[in-house]
């Protein structure tokens, strides 16, 4: 009983029995809010600046891709040059791939995830790169074969 009254007079048991659920509470009508100022707030922004910048991105990278493909078509050395390009980028990745994987086992860059998350994706940043390197050239060298197959001369037998 004692015990009871000596946390009865105790403005620190007070202070946690009352300011964390009051913060709680806050927090909760806090969320219950928040989509409705996210999906205000993000319609005004995607709706205005930020969509004009993505959208006139998306257009010069596609037409830039669209520009390299119509040069190369005709040539099949570039066809070959683009595919071996391809090819030497998923090698890259690959052995990539490999060296963080005996890095994982022999030191400690697993241990870095559980510690430090932005760490650990700055360590792994180069592994990103070559991947997204690796499909960009992927998709290029699709639609490249696929312009050249339009084009390509009819075989006579």
């Amino acid at each position: 009983m004692d015990y009871i009254i000596e946390k009865a007079y105790d403005p620190a048991f007070w202070f946690q029995g009352l300011f964390f659920p009051i913060i709680l509470y806050l927090l909760s009508k806090l969320f219950q809010v928040t989509p409705v100022v996210v999906r205000w707030l993000g319609n005004k922004v995607i709706n205005g600046f930020l969509r004009k910048l993505l959208k006139g991105l998306s257009r010069r990278f596609f037409k830039n891709e669209l520009v390299k493909i119509k040069l190369l078509r005709r040539n099949p050395y570039a066809i070959q040059y683009q595919i071996a390009k391809e090819r030497s980028y998923f090698l890259i990745f690959i052995m990539t791939s490999f060296l963080y994987l005996v890095l994982a086992f022999t030191t400690q860059i697993a241990n870095l995830l559980a510690v430090n998350t932005f760490a650990f994706i700055i360590t792994t940043a180069p592994l990103y790169y070559i991947e997204f390197k690796w499909l960009i050239e992927n998709s290029l060298v699709k639609k490249l074969i696929i312009s050249a197959n339009k084009i390509r001369p009819k075989h006579v037998n």
